[in-house]
């Protein structure tokens, strides 16, 4: 029983580490698109432009890191008990921030 304890709480930092959220907050220097535009120049039409980028960026981000959550809950599914998915998924969803962070 220890041994399966010690690898659901390995797994669990490893999918923390693999798929874990950026810290809350705008990245240190401010919103990047505003960091961008300052430091480029950027006029609006290229700031929009980037911003639409950016999200775009961050959404397939966020559906790839879905799709490697989902990949790991099957895989575990085949070794753990329903009863260790389910605490293991609630002591993931534990070390996860509520959503993402807001950004600009």
């Amino acid at each position: 029983m220890q041994n399966s304890k010690i690898a659901v709480a390995l797994l669990l930092l490893a999918s923390t580490a693999a798929f874990g959220e950026p810290p809350p907050g705008p990245p240190p220097g401010g919103a990047p698109v505003e960091a961008l535009a300052r430091d480029l120049g950027l006029d609006a039409a290229q700031k929009t432009e980037v911003k639409r980028i950016f999200e775009e960026h961050r959404a397939q981000l966020e559906a790839q890191r879905a799709q490697n959550d989902s990949r790991l809950l099957e895989q575990l599914s085949a070794v753990l008990s329903a009863e260790q998915l389910e605490k293991f998924e609630s002591l993931r969803q534990k070390q996860r921030p509520p959503g993402p962070p807001p950004r600009e």
